[in-house]
């Protein structure tokens, strides 16, 4: 059985990549989505948190995420590990979780929903921005 936190996270990207696809951040209706796709209260709880998260600061993520991007711009990313990356990054922001729980969980969620190589992608990006966060709180 899949943990409620684990598929909290699982439902924000869903939903997230949703959105971003058809570039509408604003007009797709969360409550629906977790209605149809979630049956756990706790899980859809945490998903409300993450996804609040990511799509207020879905700009300054991505100028974050961008910061540390060697030569690619985040809108060129692939859409599954571009909004991985959000609702982790929203998540390593707000500062609740060890970041270690964080990053693990996105790789888990790029293993499996990306291709061979996104779990190593997300992992040394979510790597260098939990290092600017922690920079940044200090």
């Amino acid at each position: 059985m899949i943990k409620p936190r684990t598929l909290a996270r699982r439902l924000a990207m869903q939903y997230c990549f949703t959105c971003d696809l058809n570039a509408e951040w604003n007009t797709w209706s969360l409550s629906d989505f977790l209605a149809e796709h979630c049956d756990l209260p706790t899980a859809a709880d945490f998903a409300k948190e993450l996804v609040a998260d990511a799509v207020a600061q879905h700009e300054a993520l991505d100028e974050q995420i961008g910061a540390v991007v060697k030569h690619w711009e985040v809108r060129r990313i692939a859409a599954v590990e571009r909004n991985i990356l959000r609702v982790a990054l929203a998540e390593l922001r707000a500062g609740k979780l060890d970041k270690k729980i964080i990053i693990s969980e996105a790789i888990k969620l790029a293993d499996d929903f990306g291709d061979k190589n996104s779990g190593k992608f997300v992992n040394g990006l979510l790597d260098a921005l939990a290092k600017n966060v922690a920079a940044a709180k200090d």
